[in-house]
């Protein structure tokens, strides 16, 4: 009777012989949102598994839960298998989605009120007669588990699931660093104060960001400071000030590093935050949620002067302001005598091709973001012409293609004093000067050069297909410009259809060397 062999077991894949990192960062990519596609990279399929704890890790970090029965299901999973809830990163719950969702037969126009989501109250509704969906026990026990979880998100949550939340001690997310509460808005005061005197045991708590579109956020009112987390660093608020006073940052976020403000209406004042932070920021982002109202005048009740409260913070090091919060003849002199090394600008702020020459000179600047100037507002079409690889297209003449219906540069409303040719000398200055830049103008300038690229695309074609040099002559590029563009086309030919180039000509034989 023959010996049966064992069988060697089969060696792994190239893939699954990678390191663990690299096996995420695959998935990452492959699953990652950012596609701009309706679908995933890769379709979704069943993983062997030398994979699943890769993908678990990557399913798992940011967690989003936008309805009750999801949070049910989140906390049920993780009851069943404990080891996941230590890939958990990132918890959303988020109840935006929930807070817009009418009724099956919705009235035309109607959109329900805060919290009158059907499938919530029903799911309430459930619970009270003693089925339960969900109990402050089991937010207990998820707390518990999420030993690794560093953001936590809380928004739009209905007053049932707030009482729960309030209910617990999330004091047990010993690992907590950054905090978001949008649109929570407490029925019961004590609800609030107790979360705050939650959040003010939190030891490794730094970051904390509000949104309130309607309302201020739910901070300690004065005389209430004790109760608050006093070593937070970082700070976003997005709210309607509503006539209401500033809190006291100072005294409620004393070691208060990275401040982020956006006001939700015209009627707010930055400058009213500005008055009430400590003097050891380091940041500050100012920026305007209503970015249509066009550049402030002199008296227009957009204008915010901030600039003239900036010297109050000597260790000041980025700052981002929106418009009207600054004049911009004495921007320069504070920069000149500030230790900003990253500044920015968001839209419709009035800089002139002079003012941003000196600020791109200034020795301390390292990083500039310019968006003043609206990306939508510049485009270039060709109405009626086909695509530059379509046959036909030289079927078009120049004159065609320089007329304002069919072919146009659609510039941004440039601010007083701004230019596209005090735009390039800015960027000339930057790369010579390694200053890293960013923003809207960044886009612009691409924009402007595929526009260029597309009219010399023409010149050229018309040039080599029917020796007509002629658009050549009539338009601004130079014969340098047009050999740089055919080289380039050339090269990219040849590796398109694996062509060699030539190699150099052989050396001339001498007379000596010639048969007789």
């Amino acid at each position: 009777m023959p010996k049966r062999t064992r069988r060697l077991p089969r060696p792994p894949s190239p893939f699954l012989r990678l390191p663990v990192e690299v096996i995420d960062i695959i998935l990452t990519y492959a699953y990652g949102p950012g596609d701009p596609s309706e679908h995933a990279r890769v379709p979704y399929a069943v993983f062997c598994r030398h994979l699943q704890p890769s993908f678990a890790r990557f399913l798992y970090r940011d967690a989003p839960v936008r309805t009750l029965r999801a949070l049910q299901l989140f906390c049920a999973t993780l009851r069943r298998r404990p080891d996941l809830a230590v890939h958990v990163r990132i918890l959303r719950i988020d109840f935006h989605d929930e807070y817009w969702r009418g009724p099956s037969r919705p009235e035309p126009g109607f959109l329900p009120s805060f919290p009158e989501d059907y499938e919530i109250i029903e799911a309430l509704k459930c619970r009270r007669q003693g089925h339960g969906i969900l109990s402050g026990q089991d937010l207990m026990q998820l707390w518990l588990q999420l030993s690794g979880l560093r953001v936590l998100i809380l928004a739009r949550l209905p007053p049932d699931l707030e009482t729960l939340l309030c209910g617990t001690e999330l004091q047990q997310l010993t690992e907590l660093e950054e905090l978001h509460i949008e649109e929570w808005r407490h029925e019961h005061d004590h609800d609030g104060v107790q979360l705050k005197a939650q959040l003010a045991r939190h030891p490794r708590l730094r970051k904390l960001h509000f949104r309130y579109m309607e309302d201020m956020p739910p901070l300690p009112s004065p005389g209430r400071q004790d109760i608050f987390n006093a070593q937070i660093s970082a700070l976003s608020i997005t709210c309607d000030q509503g006539g209401c006073p500033s809190p006291d940052f100072a005294g409620l976020f004393p070691e208060l590093r990275d401040f982020f403000a956006v006001t939700a209406t015209e009627d707010d004042r930055v400058s009213r935050y500005i008055e009430q932070l400590p003097a050891s920021v380091r940041t500050i982002d100012l920026r305007r949620t209503d970015n249509n109202l066009g550049p402030p005048e002199d008296g227009d009740p957009v204008w915010d002067d901030v600039l003239s409260l900036l010297p109050d913070f000597p260790d000041l090091d980025t700052l981002y302001l929106p418009y009207g919060t600054f004049d911009k003849e004495e921007l320069v002199p504070y920069l000149r005598s500030s230790r900003i090394r990253r500044i920015g600008f968001d839209w419709d702020c009035q800089l002139s091709d002079d003012t941003l020459s000196q600020i791109v000179r200034l020795p301390q600047i390292e990083h500039i973001t310019l968006n003043h100037l609206r990306e939508d507002w510049y485009a270039y079409y060709r109405a009626g012409l086909p695509p530059i690889k379509q046959p036909g297209i030289l079927d078009a003449d120049w004159a065609a293609l320089q007329d304002v219906g069919r072919w146009n540069l659609c510039s941004p409303q440039w601010p007083d004093g701004g230019t596209w040719e005090g735009l390039q000398a800015f960027f000339a200055k930057a790369e010579e000067r390694d200053v890293v830049v960013d923003g809207t103008a960044l886009a612009i300038k691409k924009r402007y050069e595929d526009w260029r690229q597309e009219q010399l695309a023409i010149v050229v074609e018309q040039g080599v297909q029917r020796g007509d040099w002629s658009t050549a002559d009539e338009s601004d590029f130079s014969w340098q410009e047009i050999r740089d563009y055919m080289a380039r086309q050339w090269t990219k030919e040849r590796k398109e259809h694996f062509i060699t180039p030539p190699g150099p000509a052989p050396p001339p034989l001498s007379s000596s060397s010639q048969p007789l």
